[in-house]
């Protein structure tokens, strides 16, 4: 019987002697490993539209960036339908790759991508039908979890697409089928990978993406009263809690990243969950679970159940506003998946 692993950790895969020639051939990213990490990505997404392909060169980057911005973020897991779509891509020029018959080269996958309890697998003689099995049984685990993909597999399926990118010449036909649908999700996780590495968004130089109009928008629900404000090119919140009260507060949310942290940490946190320890915030239910609390620095806010729900019910009428819905899609596409 296989048994899924509960807690996965990193796994250092040893390379054989004989499998050191297939590893780190560095052909087509060689050349791109010390350049503008901003300008390499606006060059795939202008290839793109431009010639309605990516190449191979500019895929592999993104590849490594996928999984530069997936090891960076422990604590900012990327979802399943994500890393699936890794994998489908990796399946896909797996199928595809004449080159990709080395049973070393195969064996290599296999055990990097065997993200099940399994140390005494017996890897079979037909390494490619193994191989297969493995990519099968990654995709039921996928599918089969119900929150955020443990960092290590995420990881592990992002290096084996960038070493897969790396090491074997793929057709134009075959990149353009493995992209198919799939290009703006590894958009998303290249660009967290950027913002990992350069802590800022992809985005054109300011005299080529001038600035935006400054907009503000002001929701209420109860006493609580939330301001979103586009000022250039990014959205800033204010929440005022009891804004009807003699002793009030306001707290400012003021980047992406955290905007969407605060955002699913509102949307999944109830009394009954487990502490959520982010990247930005902690927030945990209080003693007797009558109250919930979340702390960002030094500060600490406290709300019952009932004031939760109607933080839930403000911030989702504001994100549904045509005109701040459309402006964080757009950040979305330059900050990646948080």
């Amino acid at each position: 019987m296989r048994v899924r692993i509960g807690n996965l950790q990193r796994r250092e895969v040893p390379y054989e002697d004989s499998e050191r020639s297939i590893v780190g051939i560095n052909r087509f990213f060689r050349h791109q490993f010390d350049s503008d990490p901003t300008q390499e990505l606006l060059n795939a997404k202008a290839d793109l539209g431009c010639r309605g392909q990516v190449p191979q060169a500019d895929l592999t980057y993104l590849a490594k960036l996928a999984q530069t911005g997936i090891d960076a973020y422990s604590n900012h897991s990327v979802s399943p339908t994500s890393i699936v779509a890794l994998l489908q891509i990796f399946e896909s020029l797996a199928d595809s790759c004449p080159g990709l018959r080395n049973p070393e080269k195969l064996l290599y996958y296999s055990r990097r991508l065997d993200i099940w309890a399994s140390p005494a697998r017996n890897l079979g003689s037909d390494a490619r039908a193994t191989l297969q099995e493995i990519i099968d049984l990654d995709f039921e685990y996928l599918r089969g979890l119900s929150g955020a993909v443990p960092s290590a597999v995420g990881s592990d399926i992002a290096e084996c697409l960038f070493m897969l990118l790396d090491e074997q010449e793929h057709s134009t036909q075959a990149i353009a089928a493995a992209l198919d649908g799939r290009w703006p999700i590894l958009w998303r996780l290249a660009a967290r990978g950027h913002y990992a590495r350069l802590n800022k968004p992809v985005r054109e130089r300011e005299e080529e993406n001038p600035k935006l109009p400054f907009m503000s928008w002001l929701f209420e629900e109860g006493s609580y009263q939330l301001g979103v404000i586009r000022s250039d090119h990014e959205l800033l919140l204010n929440l005022t809690m009891n804004s009807s009260g003699s002793i009030g507060g306001m707290y400012s949310i003021c980047s992406y990243p955290m905007i969407a942290e605060f955002r699913y940490m509102l949307a999944t946190m109830t009394t009954a969950s487990e502490p959520w320890r982010g990247e930005h915030f902690f927030a945990y239910a209080g003693t007797g679970r009558d109250q919930l609390w979340f702390r960002a620095g030094a500060v600490s806010f406290g709300f019952t159940p009932n004031e939760w729900k109607s933080l839930n019910v403000l911030f989702d009428r504001a994100f549904q506003d045509p005109d701040i819905a459309a402006a964080w899609d757009v950040l979305g596409q330059e900050y990646g998946e948080f």
